[in-house]
């Protein structure tokens, strides 16, 4: 959408092509499955959304960096915060952990909002829950595309809200994402 509001419309082609791959692999997919993407299939969707971010940044200066970076916040923000929080934990960053933000989604409100659904069903939800809370990003990102100032505005309290629901799913209470990124002995994050 933004390459095609600023008139690029190669750009905006392309990326339309592969949102339709990736549509077309959802549909193809949801809910039960049947194809497994796996890590060469989802690197490879990162690299082409990077690449056309890049591309458009690239070649469109009335684009700001933060409006692409918000569009992108989600996964962004999921990388640092898990660096992060294994930091504070004193493990490796690459050391898997059932801590996403994804996990947490499925295993506080999912399972128990559908417990007799299958474990299929549930990854389902939870990945159009996650997809859904995305969208807002997306369309934050589209409506600010040439203002600086709001988007880093938007970026940051998309991030904070991300923390905030983090921190409610993981202390079963709401509390400042300020508060619970400032790590005390026996709280925050030390604890996750």
């Amino acid at each position: 959408m933004i390459a095609y509001k600023v008139g690029d419309h190669s750009l905006a082609s392309v990326s339309l092509v592969l949102a339709a791959c990736v549509w077309g692999f959802f549909w193809v997919n949801w809910p039960l499955g049947k194809i497994f993407l796996g890590d060469g299939g989802s690197y490879f969707v990162g690299f082409s959304l990077a690449w056309v971010a890049v591309m458009l940044l690239d070649r469109n200066d009335s684009v700001s960096a933060f409006a692409v970076l918000l569009v992108c916040v989600h996964p962004v923000i999921e990388v640092v915060f898990s660096i992060y929080r294994r930091k504070i934990k004193r493990v490796h960053p690459g050391h898997p952990d059932r801590l996403h933000f994804h996990s947490l989604v499925k295993q506080r409100y999912v399972r128990r909002w559908f417990p007799s659904l299958s474990t299929s069903w549930r990854n389902s939800i939870t990945g159009l829950l996650v997809g859904g809370m995305t969208l807002t990003a997306v369309f934050i990102g589209t409506l600010s595309y040439d203002s600086v100032g709001l988007s880093i505005f938007a970026f940051m309290n998309l991030g904070l809200g991300y923390v905030a629901i983090y921190a409610r799913m993981v202390r079963h209470h709401w509390c400042s994402p300020i508060e619970f990124l400032m790590v005390k002995p026996g709280r925050g994050l030390a604890r996750v």
